[in-house]
C-alpha cells in the first residue's frame, strides 16, 4: 500500500503588547511677585502639571537674592518671610512625575520686595488771609520709582475747602487770621498691598 502523505498544520498564536510614551511634566512656579518687607510670602506652584495625571513632587531651591528660610519647601506651595528691601530673589521649582524613568521640569520666580515711599508736606508757610495758598508735596519719593498717591486732610485751625486733596499740589483760601492750620499729607505706592508714609 501507498501512505498517504499528512497534511502540513500551521498554528499561529497572537498577543498584544501595549507601549505607554512618558510625557514630561510641565513646572509652573506662579506668576512674579512684589511684596513688603517681612511680609510673609507664598509661592505657588500648583499650576504645574503632568499629561498622564502622575501624581508630581516638587522641589524648591533659591537661587537668588538674600537668603531666606523655606518652610514646605517640598511642597506645591512653601512659605517664606521677605528679607529688609531692596531686594529681588528668584526661586527654582522642579517638578517630577512618576514614571519609570523619572522626568522632570524647571521653572523660576523672581520676587521684589517692595520700599516705603517717603511723603515730604513742603516746608511751613504765612501767608495773609484771604490769599490763594498752595500746598506742596512734589518732594514725596519712592526708592523704588513706583507711581505715588496723594492723600492731603487738614487736622487743624478754621476748616477750608481744599481743592484737588488727591494731587501733589492742592489749594485752598486762606481764612481771617490770626489762625494756624495744619494739613497731613499721605502718599502711597501702587504695589498690591500698598506702603505709605505720612508728613505734616
Amino acid at each position: 500500500s501507498t501512505d498517504t502523505p499528512m497534511p502540513a498544520r500551521f498554528f499561529a498564536l497572537f498577543d498584544d503588547v501595549a507601549v505607554t510614551v512618558n510625557g514630561v511634566p510641565t513646572a509652573d512656579a506662579g506668576p512674579d511677585q512684589t511684596v513688603n518687607s517681612a511680609a510673609p510670602v507664598t509661592l505657588d506652584g500648583t499650576g504645574s502639571s503632568d499629561p498622564q495625571a502622575q501624581a508630581l513632587t516638587y522641589s524648591w531651591t533659591q537661587s537668588a537674592g538674600p537668603a531666606v528660610t523655606l518652610t514646605g519647601a517640598n511642597t506645591a506651595q512653601p512659605t517664606f518671610t521677605a528679607p529688609a528691601g531692596p531686594a529681588t530673589l528668584s526661586f527654582d521649582l522642579q517638578v517630577c512625575d512618576g514614571g519609570a524613568p523619572v522626568l522632570c521640569d524647571t521653572d523660576t520666580v523672581s520676587v521684589a520686595v517692595n520700599r516705603t515711599p517717603t511723603a515730604d508736606a513742603g516746608p511751613d508757610q504765612t501767608v495773609n488771609q484771604t490769599v490763594p495758598v498752595t500746598l506742596d508735596g512734589t518732594g514725596s519719593s519712592d526708592p523704588d520709582m513706583d507711581p505715588l498717591t496723594y492723600s492731603w486732610t487738614q487736622t487743624g485751625g478754621p476748616a477750608v475747602t481744599l481743592t484737588a486733596a488727591t494731587t501733589a499740589q492742592p489749594t485752598f483760601t486762606a481764612p481771617a487770621g490770626p489762625a494756624t492750620l495744619s494739613f497731613d499729607l499721605t502718599v502711597c505706592d501702587d504695589a498690591t498691598t500698598p506702603l505709605c508714609d505720612t508728613d505734616t
